[in-house]
């Protein structure tokens, strides 16, 4: 005799529903880039484990999660797709550059307002070569994804996955340029390069919501992406610590993080693999789970401007800094992005019913 659905442990995944999970996965990420530009203003002390899970790969995992939901929610309500991301986006997006500029004033002059300007119509890493909103360079990455899903949503299968093995082409010679060229980071390239870098991970969760009967094999496709990630920094790395006759340090402190950093892509993989795999019972909506996932995207875009403000208050507990910005993004979630989610579900509903 089966036990009874109620009994099985809290986070099960038979029990509680994908987007719960995923809504989970996302507070988990967020959290990992977080505490990781927490160090930057002060000690970390209990937390400073969490930057080794890794916050690039906290950053593919957004990436996979994000291309995941997008195609869910445009394959079921294409109709007015852009407003709905704009209603979206943009309420948490301007009240971040308003915390930024609190935490970094600067004089209104005519080159600062056209950053605004550029920042605004999400023209960063395109024209400029940061963002004003630090983390805002991997959305400004989202954003054009989102403006070109209505055409890769017409496209097949196989077009989908060349654009990701020519994304991923890019990402490996960029890797190796930063390493022997010193190119920059993603969140300082220009000329909109992280689009070319970076999509691989979003086109792939695009794909994924979007291969009916085909999800086991778009999950081997991530796993091979994800692992050849991991490969590529961990030989890169070794071959480092080789020329600087380290080879110790990195068998004793370099191998340790990557397997933690191969963790958190497990975690992400695991979570999408539960997210498509068809279950007899309808999993239940967890609202703690949802809620920690609705104030991820605040605490995504706000982390950094709280981190410097409570500097400068003198707050230097890394537990009280993170509570600020925990607090913060709860507070932003429920005063601009849940009216804006409700006004999302409204405007799916319209469209649904229109068509």
């Amino acid at each position: 005799m089966k036990p009874a659905i109620a009994s099985a442990p809290a986070l099960s995944a038979s029990v509680v529903d994908r987007w719960s999970l995923l809504a989970l996965l996302r507070f988990v990420l967020a959290l990992i880039v977080a505490v990781n530009h927490l160090a930057e203003y002060t000690s970390l002390g209990p937390l400073a484990w969490i930057p080794r899970l890794g916050a690039f790969e906290a950053v593919l995992g957004f990436l996979l999660v994000s291309g995941y939901s997008i195609g869910v929610s445009f394959r079921k309500a294409p109709a007015g797709f852009h407003l709905r991301r704009a209603c979206r986006v943009y309420p948490v997006y301007l009240a971040a550059m308003l915390l930024t500029y609190f935490a970094n004033p600067a004089e209104a002059t005519l080159p600062f307002l056209a950053v605004l300007a550029l920042n605004l119509l999400f023209l960063n890493q395109i024209f400029t070569t940061t963002s004003y909103v630090w983390p805002a360079w991997s959305l400004s990455l989202e954003v054009w994804l989102y403006a070109l899903t209505p055409v890769l949503a017409k496209l097949s299968r196989s077009r989908i996955l060349m654009l990701v093995l020519g994304s991923l082409v890019v990402y490996v010679i960029d890797t190796c340029g930063r390493t022997l060229f010193h190119w920059p980071y993603y969140a300082w390239q220009g000329f909109g390069l992280n689009l070319l870098t970076l999509s691989f991970p979003w086109l792939l969760g695009f794909l994924l919501a979007n291969s009916p009967g085909a999800e086991q094999q778009v999950l081997r496709w991530i796993a091979c992406a994800l692992s050849g990630h991991i490969l590529l920094a961990a030989l890169i790395q070794f071959g480092y610590r080789l020329k600087h006759h380290a080879v110790d340090a990195y068998w004793m402190v370099d191998a340790p993080e990557f397997l933690m950093r191969s963790a958190t892509l497990v975690v992400v993989w695991w979570c999408l693999r539960q997210a498509v795999t068809p279950r007899e019972t309808k999993g239940r909506r967890s609202s703690w789970m949802a809620f920690l996932g609705d104030s991820s995207y605040p605490l995504y875009l706000t982390h950094i401007p709280v981190a410097i403000i409570c500097h400068r208050l003198g707050i230097g507990n890394a537990l009280s800094v993170v509570g600020a910005m925990l607090t913060t993004s709860a507070v932003l979630y429920l005063s601009l992005d849940s009216y804006s989610r409700s006004r999302e579900k409204r405007m799916t509903v319209n469209s649904q019913a229109s068509t």
